[in-house]
């Protein structure tokens, strides 16, 4: 099951590779990454480009973080959906695999403290 993961990012060059070593760490793999860019201008761009081969990376003028997630929401194929921002980190390596194993077809939401 294919799951995307959005993270919403505006000049965090600082922080950005926290995130994304969090994702790349999680033990399942089937994940799509979306990450929308604000139009950073401190180099978050390169950042991103090194951490992932494979990956949905978008550089546009929002109007709010808001407007990038319901962007993304748009795009993303994953049965379900997770958003993980610039700067913060999954709780452990198997966040994912843990959210996963717990779902089955009637949940339209499901929330944690990650």
């Amino acid at each position: 099951m294919l799951i995307s993961i959005v993270t919403v990012v505006k000049n965090n060059n600082k922080h950005i590779s926290r995130t994304l070593q969090s994702i790349l760490e999680q033990t399942y793999k089937n994940i799509e990454l979306i990450v929308i860019d604000g139009q950073s201008n401190d180099g978050t761009d390169h950042i991103v480009k090194k951490y992932f081969k494979q990956f949905k990376y978008i550089n546009r003028k929002d109007k709010s973080v808001y407007d990038s997630l319901n962007f993304a929401c748009k795009i993303a194929k994953g049965k379900f959906l997770g958003f993980l921002h610039s700067g913060d980190i999954y709780y452990d390596k198997n966040v994912i695999t843990k959210f996963a194993k717990n779902l089955n077809k009637n949940v339209d939401l499901l929330c944690s403290n990650i």
